[in-house]
């Protein structure tokens, strides 16, 4: 599964304010409009419980948080670019950068894996990486991701 498949460009967000990891969640969580309120907070709570067990702050200044999901259908994805850096308590203690938010209800888990390893695999590239930590509008981050998915 390709991350354009499922990337709105409504759901990229290139000023995220937030400065913590819980706060960050809530700003890419409130990206995704489609998703009813009343839902959002349980998928908070998901994606937390995920990251007590490990964060999801891959290193080189990129985080996936994401959960698999009953309250939502399909999958949903939502992009943040932090120019400050987030205290994301990354695996190599640096700040992050890049955020992809992966959100997908539990009857995809096979389409959701693939979609991780896929980002992951994209932001593995340090170019890459350092176009999208540039990119001047969500259009562009757009036009980058087509070059690599």
């Amino acid at each position: 599964m390709k991350i354009l498949d499922v990337l709105d460009i409504h759901h990229i967000k290139l000023d995220l304010e937030s400065k913590s990891k819980e706060s960050v969640i809530d700003e890419l969580i409130s990206i995704l409009t489609e998703i009813p309120e009343n839902k959002r907070s349980v998928i908070r709570k998901e994606v937390m419980e995920r990251e007590a067990i490990k964060s999801t702050g891959i290193g080189h200044g990129i985080a996936i948080p994401h959960t698999e999901t009953d309250s939502v259908e399909g999958i949903h994805v939502a992009f943040g670019l932090s120019k400050k850096g987030v205290d994301f308590l990354a695996l190599d203690g640096e700040p992050v950068y890049l955020l992809i938010l992966v959100v997908a209800n539990k009857k995809l888990n096979l389409k959701y894996l693939s979609l991780l390893a896929h980002v992951a695999r994209i932001l593995s590239k340090e170019d890459i990486r350092n176009k999208l930590k540039s990119a001047s509008s969500p259009e562009n981050i757009i036009e980058i991701l087509k070059e690599v998915d």
